[in-house]
């Protein structure tokens, strides 16, 4: 028998001893009994309990011997988008204005319809979405932007509950319910008047909402600001404005970062369980989305091919054909530059030549 067959055995044996008196009853039972039987019945009173249909525990075991560990079957892990965020609490932060709401609406279709995101199939599941700065005329218009459908799992909250307010209990109802991803769009304005750069109570705060999250096997974003940058590398967790207690807690933490004076735009991704992740992004402005370009050692391995890049994309999300003579115009480079990183990029299949238009040569991202 696996170690999940014992569950039902040990849900009858755990509500059995509930009762002081048939607790004494049963501990004198067990200890008449050889060990190998005893050994067998303990084990099946801590097996974890078997979870409900939308993935959530109902109760959670918290202490662990080295036999149990080793006997237990654990699932894998579920993944919001799979290799980038996962089921806990994540950081999504950035400077102002820098696209994060964007991008949390856009993980937020991508989860609630089953579809594609960032080339990851994303599996299906109800989505909250606590929008503290938005309201529903912006929503809707942000939505139709991005193309959400009307059938969309997706509920909106704009009420604005502060967490040590009511706001705790509202996500635990969503997560009563069945939800499988939860938005908060921002932690600052969730938390409220409270100090970001006071270690112990971020620690808590932070700490509180990751065990929520983590208990119940679904994802947590909470969307948060960037510290100016020091001129050093980025890091999606120091760079997270306020005291290391918010950071520490989390399961993964995104950055978006974009340099000063250029269009690249960075995403970076740390996490527990998954390896560091960084892609570069460009921000297609008709459909209000983030495309990922690719890896960003990739895409950077020089910084005129990122440019071109850039623009080819770009000309293409207008409508028209990407030719030397454009992309040279879109990425204000030499068109002799241009033609010779076209053909850089064509060799390292990043780039391709489309069939002639009359005189036009097009040239299109792989």
């Amino acid at each position: 028998m696996n170690n999940n067959g014992y569950a039902p055995f040990a849900t009858i044996l755990n509500n059995l001893i509930a009762d002081p008196k048939l607790k004494a009853a049963f501990d004198s039972v067990i200890v008449s009994m050889p060990y190998s039987d005893q050994a067998t019945i303990t084990q099946a009173m801590f097996m974890p309990s078997v979870t409900s249909g939308n993935g959530h525990n109902s109760t959670i075991q918290t202490r662990w011997n080295m036999a149990e560990l080793t006997m237990t079957d654990f699932p894998d892990p579920v993944w919001i988008i799979p290799g980038l965020i996962p089921a806990g609490l994540t950081f999504l932060a950035g400077r102002p204005k820098v696209g994060k709401s964007w991008l949390a609406l856009q993980i937020a279709y991508a989860k609630s319809t089953g579809s594609i995101f960032f080339d990851k199939t994303v599996t299906p599941g109800r989505v909250v979405y606590y929008s503290y700065e938005d309201t529903p005329r912006r929503l809707k218009d942000r939505t139709q932007k991005q193309g959400i459908p009307s059938s969309a799992s997706i509920q909106f909250d704009t009420e604005g509950t502060k967490l040590s307010e009511g706001g705790i209990a509202k996500l635990e109802l969503d997560i009563q319910s069945g939800v499988s991803l939860i938005i908060i769009d921002t932690l600052a304005r969730a938390l409220g008047k409270v100090d970001h750069d006071d270690l112990a109570e971020m620690t808590e705060s932070i700490g509180n909402l990751q065990k929520l999250a983590i208990d119940a096997n679904i994802g947590l974003i909470v969307i948060d600001h960037h510290r100016k940058s020091n001129g050093f590398d980025n890091d999606p967790i120091d760079d997270i404005i306020g005291s290391t207690g918010k950071s520490s807690p989390t399961d993964a933490s995104i950055g978006i970062y974009r340099s000063q004076g250029r269009k690249e735009t960075t995403l970076k991704a740390v996490g527990r369980d998954f390896e560091d992740v960084e892609l570069a992004l460009a921000w297609d402005a008709q459909q209000c989305i983030w495309q990922c370009l690719g890896k960003a050692d990739d895409v950077r391995e020089d910084t005129k091919a990122y440019d071109v890049l850039i623009a080819i994309e770009t000309i293409k999300k207008s409508g028209d054909i990407a030719t030397t003579r454009r992309i040279a115009a879109m990425a204000d480079m030499k068109e002799s530059n241009v033609s010779f990183i076209l053909g850089d990029l064509i060799m390292k299949g990043k780039v391709i030549r489309l069939p002639k238009q009359g005189k036009e040569q097009p040239y299109e991202l792989l």
